[in-house]
C-alpha cells in the first residue's frame, strides 16, 4: 500500500484475532461477528468493489456479498453497479487442473496445516 498512499483499503473481518494483523498492514478494519447481520449487507454497500477471499464452502457469505452490493444499485442515490471479486476457492487451481476439480495426486499447501 505504501505505492498508493491515497487508496483507502477497509477490511470486514469475522474473527477479533484478525483485526490487529489487517491494521498492521495498513488497512481499516470493521469487525461483524456475523455475515447474516444487517450490519455486513450495509457495509458491503458502501464499496465500489469487494473482494471476498473467505469461506467459498458457504454459499451465504456470497449472498449476502451479492444482496450488499445489490443495494447500491437500488439506493435512493443509485450508487451505481459494484463489483465483486471472488478469489476464494482459486486453491481448486493450484495443482494444474483447468477444471477446477481437485487432483488426489497433485500437492497443495494451505495455511490450515500450520
Amino acid at each position: 500500500m505504501a505505492d498508493y498512499p491515497s487508496l483507502e483499503v477497509h477490511v470486514i473481518v469475522r474473527s477479533a484475532s484478525q483485526v490487529k494483523a489487517i491494521q498492521d498492514a495498513g488497512a481499516k478494519t470493521v469487525y461483524v461477528a456475523n455475515y447474516s447481520d444487517p450490519v455486513f449487507k450495509n457495509l458491503v454497500s458502501e464499496f465500489e468493489v469487494v473482494i471476498n477471499a473467505g469461506d467459498s464452502i458457504d454459499p451465504g457469505l456470497s449472498a449476502a456479498l451479492i444482496e450488499g452490493l445489490r443495494k447500491r444499485k437500488d439506493s435512493p442515490e443509485d450508487l451505481g453497479v459494484g463489483t465483486l471479486v471472488n478469489v476464494s476457492g482459486c486453491a481448486s487451481f493450484m495443482d494444474g487442473s483447468t477444471l477446477g476439480q481437485r487432483n488426489p495426486n497433485g500437492k497443495v499447501w494451505t495455511v490450515r496445516k500450520f
